[in-house]
């Protein structure tokens, strides 16, 4: 999963809320409730991980951005 491979120790938080639901007559479907991410006095390093880390949401065209 996306969250375990991406090293969020420089991120304001790193609890992301997921619920996700299943079953055989299920369509899979994950919420996901990304934290927030970066301080304002983060370093660019802070917000290019935070960048890396909403872009994998954005880029996948079975996502939903909801703000």
């Amino acid at each position: 999963m996306f969250l375990n491979r991406l090293s969020l120790l420089s991120l304001k938080t790193s609890s992301a809320l997921r619920i996700t639901r299943r079953g055989p007559d299920e369509k899979n479907l994950a919420i996901v409730d990304l934290p927030g991410l970066v301080r304002g006095d983060a370093r660019n390093t802070e917000h290019q991980t935070a960048k890396t880390f909403v872009q994998h949401y954005m880029y996948n065209p079975r996502s939903i951005i909801m703000l």
